[in-house]
């Protein structure tokens, strides 16, 4: 009986350790989703940013605040 009752509470353990498994893996691609979104999202701002940054530029005008915007978001993206 000891051998069985054993067996049975590892195989309560294992089903346990399972399901964390499956939940903190759930949790993780949620988050991974979230990071690719944000991280695309501030990319896209960025190259926005180049586009008017250059055509500021080619009409001889300084565009230091987008700079400015720009490194924001570069630095934004870097966390």
């Amino acid at each position: 009986r000891p051998l069985i009752a054993a067996a049975g509470d590892l195989a309560n353990t294992l089903n346990a350790t399972a399901t964390d498994i499956d939940r903190l893996r759930f949790e993780t691609g949620g988050r991974i989703q979230q990071t690719v979104a944000d991280v695309n999202g501030l990319a896209a701002r960025i190259a926005g940013l180049n586009v008017q940054i250059a055509n500021v530029e080619a009409q001889g005008t300084p565009a230091n605040d987008l700079k400015d915007q720009r490194g924001q978001l570069i630095d934004e993206l870097s966390k």
